[in-house]
């Protein structure tokens, strides 16, 4: 598809980018357009003068992260509910929805103008166009006034990573994203490694990832497929190597609310230094359970969501970021009865 033509994303244009406003894939009817600011949508800031947040459920008690540089630079409260949006990444693996360098950027711009916390602006080792858009975009729009931080994607291997860095370095708050299979099925057929190969590798690569950048986010991929022991051994692994956020990802759209609650929970309680750290979640609508899932695991101490605009992404899509964002503000009473959200001012 042509840049000339305009490229279509779930009701995404380029004309509705540029104005900052987007075609809902279900709360709007056709032709309706649902503009909106994250900043006064969500209404998700949560109150520093209680850093203890009694989950509802016996010896639960969450603890608000440590502010990070881009907390303190941009005064974002360090318990919120950070949206990470992986539109330009995960959203781009959707059959059609591939992007020039131009239009990721103007995606990017919009991002950035909803007040999102962090994006993921590519997988910067799949080609050199890729490269190339989450270089620009961590010179442009990570370095704008109150940046978000731009991300990059990497395998946990050393060429991944280095070539990560060298596109996401530009931005004021750089990160790298790497990530590994921790399920029996991803570990055997996959990556053909054993479980103890598997948790070498997340030391050595996460640390040599912190050795090039401050802010890292470690994946267990197929984590909601894993064995849970062993995912705590893996996540602490990574925290002792020096990651900043752990993800939880639901690669194949499999878990249930009840599941990924439970599993959220039971990371906080099991998993070592996780205290000062954010728990991430992403996850996939195979069941058409993505957004269901992500405020289960919001419920249960997660404080950052990985989404894409209106859903899109491979297969049955990803959390689609208007959802979960309205339904955490529409439901805020709920939500602040457990978590103790405060509308912003």
């Amino acid at each position: 598809m042509s840049s000339t033509q305009g490229f279509v994303l779930s009701g995404v244009t380029q004309q509705s980018l540029r104005k900052g406003t987007f075609v809902g894939s279900e709360a709007c009817r056709p032709g309706r357009r649902l503009g909106f600011s994250l900043k006064r949508a969500t209404g998700v800031r949560m109150t520093t003068t209680q850093p203890q947040v009694d989950l509802g459920k016996k010896d639960s008690v969450f603890v608000a992260p440590v502010p990070t540089k881009h907390d303190l630079a941009t005064g974002r409260d360090p318990a919120r509910v950070k949206i990470f949006d992986t539109t330009l990444r995960d959203g781009e693996q959707s059959p059609g929805a591939s992007l020039t360098g131009e239009e990721k950027l103007i995606l990017a711009k919009q991002l950035a103008k909803l007040g999102v916390d962090i994006i993921e602006a590519g997988f910067p080792i799949a080609s050199v166009g890729d490269f190339e858009a989450v270089k620009t975009i961590a010179q442009t729009v990570g370095c704008r006034d109150d940046p978000p931080i731009i991300c990059g994607l990497s395998r946990a291997r050393k060429p991944d990573i280095d070539r990560c860095w060298e596109a996401v370095k530009h931005a004021s708050f750089p990160r790298i994203h790497t990530f590994i299979a921790t399920s029996d099925l991803h570990m055997e057929y996959k990556l053909k490694k054993t479980p103890d190969e598997v948790l070498e590798a997340t030391t050595e690569m996460v640390s040599y990832a912190r050795s090039l950048c401050e802010d890292v986010e470690f994946s267990a991929e197929d984590a909601t497929r894993s064995d849970p022991e062993f995912l705590y051994k893996v996540y602490s692994r990574a925290i002792a190597a020096g990651a900043t956020t752990l993800n939880v990802p639901d690669t194949v759209g499999y878990t249930t609310p009840d599941e990924y609650g439970a599993l959220i929970r039971g990371i906080r309680e099991n998993v070592e230094g996780i205290e000062n750290l954010t728990i991430s979640l992403h996850g996939h609508n195979d069941l058409g359970l993505a957004v269901a899932n992500f405020l289960s695991g919001v419920e249960n101490g997660a404080r950052q969501i990985e989404t894409t605009i209106n859903g899109i992404g491979e297969r049955a899509g990803n959390a689609a970021m208007e959802e979960i964002v309205m339904a955490l503000q529409v439901r805020r009473q709920y939500y602040s009865s457990k978590l103790h959200l405060a509308p912003s001012k």
